[in-house]
């Protein structure tokens, strides 16, 4: 079987017997019924990958939750990461960078875990486009007046709060994404996809904004909101770019060359702030006109 699902403007040929994911939240919209011409990334579902030797790579970030644990490794001719978990088998990937095709043995796995091949495919889909000059960013990203703007922070700070009482409280305003949206740069502008990946909140639209400004959110017992400099820009940015990919120096290059641009062109921004709809209004007030 083969599938293709276009993503910020990348279209991904997926084949094997796994490859229609409709059942996988998120991904059916983002379905394309017939496509033409090359992909720019095929990500084969149904390899053993037995002539990929795991044990040979060099293994430069884990992390592990609740009896899964997560490894991103180097290898001669590109990437690989493989997924382990208690319940039972190890779901790999293994990347060529000089190929457009990456190898996935999902269906070589019994009882593959949906949550754990939606987090490998976010990984393929990573490594496919940053050098198309996209990356995935962890924030809550709301769209008003034809523009979108990003709320980052790290889990718990309140993005999804934030956003929410934006939606709650400014008129036309609306939640494009809430964990994962693709940032790209084009035509020398940054703009805002949404994307299949959404965190836990179901919201899954194949849409395009441009990006109108990002902020990074702190608790605290006041609102107060200032503009960053470009150094301090780029501290807020990058930590909310795929970790794995910060451990190797040729893809944090390319990442810091899509933040680059938003640096450049769009205000980047420090919001402390309380749970309120003062908040809300704090950030929309002083977003809503910057160019």
């Amino acid at each position: 079987m083969t599938a293709y699902y276009k993503i910020a403007e990348l279209t991904l040929q997926l084949t094997g017997e796994s490859a229609e994911l409709n059942s996988l939240d998120g991904f059916k919209p983002f379905r394309i019924e017939q496509y033409e011409g090359t992909a720019d990334a095929t990500i084969c579902l149904d390899s053993t990958l037995e002539e990929c030797d795991f044990d040979s790579a060099e293994w430069i970030y884990s992390s592990g939750e609740d009896g899964v644990n997560y490894e991103f490794g180097r290898h001669a001719e590109g990437f690989c990461c493989r997924i382990t978990s208690t319940q039972g088998g190890t779901l790999k990937l293994w990347h060529r960078t000089d190929s457009r095709t990456m190898w996935c043995n999902a269906d070589h796995v019994s009882q593959v875990n949906p949550y754990e091949l939606r987090f490998l495919l976010w990984i393929a889909y990573g490594l496919a486009a940053l050098p198309h000059g996209a990356v995935a960013v962890h924030t809550s990203v709301i769209m008003q007046g034809g523009k979108a703007y990003m709320f980052l922070g790290e889990s718990g700070t309140g993005k999804s709060t934030h956003t929410r009482l934006w939606r709650e409280n400014i008129e036309g305003a609306e939640l494009l994404n809430d964990d994962s949206p693709i940032l790209r740069i084009a035509d020398g502008r940054p703009v805002v996809y949404g994307s299949p990946w959404s965190g836990k909140t179901p919201c899954y639209k194949p849409l395009c904004v441009p990006l109108g400004g990002v902020t990074r959110l702190s608790q605290a017992p006041h609102n107060r909101m200032r503009k960053l400099n470009r150094i301090e820009a780029l501290g807020a940015l990058l930590p909310s770019c795929p970790p794995n990919f910060a451990y190797d120096e040729k893809l944090t290059d390319r990442m810091c060359e899509i933040l680059g641009t938003v640096i450049r062109t769009t205000p980047v921004y420090h919001l402390e702030c309380l749970p309120d709809s003062a908040a809300a209004e704090l950030s929309f007030n002083t977003l809503k006109d910057v160019q």
